[in-house]
């Protein structure tokens, strides 16, 4: 009966010693779509102590992670970061963690101008905007028209 309980605490030991705890979420913005991509950080006291990106379903997960106090922080390209702070991983558990971003209003541009030094569509240098009719409406030269079918490299003519 010794030998059943003795086994028993040994493969439940190693069980819990081969489930690592770990932090996992999903990362959303505002219309729960999953943020393909984002960058998720862990750290405890300013440590770097893991990290990772989300797949195509928002999902991600760090470990193996000790038991402690830990802060996740989620970025991504355009939107706000944000940090959990005091997230507690307990051991043998998976702790989950969603995060929802949110759009950063700082960072969005108005109006973009761009502007040409050199001569494009056939001279128009006034540098205002183009309608798409009037794009399609702009002759193409014969030049133009030449380099561009032009075959790259050497000719394929024998000598």
């Amino acid at each position: 009966m010794k030998a059943r309980i003795f086994i028993l605490q040994l493969l439940l030991l190693i069980t819990f010693q081969n489930y690592a705890q770990e932090i996992l979420g999903v990362v959303t913005d505002k219309k729960k779509e999953p943020i393909i991509n984002a960058t998720v950080k862990v750290t405890q006291g300013g440590v770097l102590k893991g990290g990772g990106i989300t797949d195509y379903d928002g999902k991600y997960s760090v470990k193996p992670l000790d038991p402690g106090l830990y802060d996740v922080t989620v970025s991504y390209t355009g939107m706000q970061p944000k940090t959990i702070t005091g997230v507690v991983v307990t051991a043998g558990d998976r702790t989950e963690v969603n995060v929802m971003l949110e759009f950063d209003e700082t960072h969005v541009f108005k109006n973009v101008t761009i502007k040409s030094h050199w001569q494009c569509f056939g001279g128009n240098r006034n540098n205002r905007v183009m309608t798409a009719a009037e794009i399609k409406g702009i002759p193409v030269s014969t030049d133009t028209a030449k380099k561009q079918t032009k075959p790259t490299g050497k000719d394929n003519k024998t000598n």
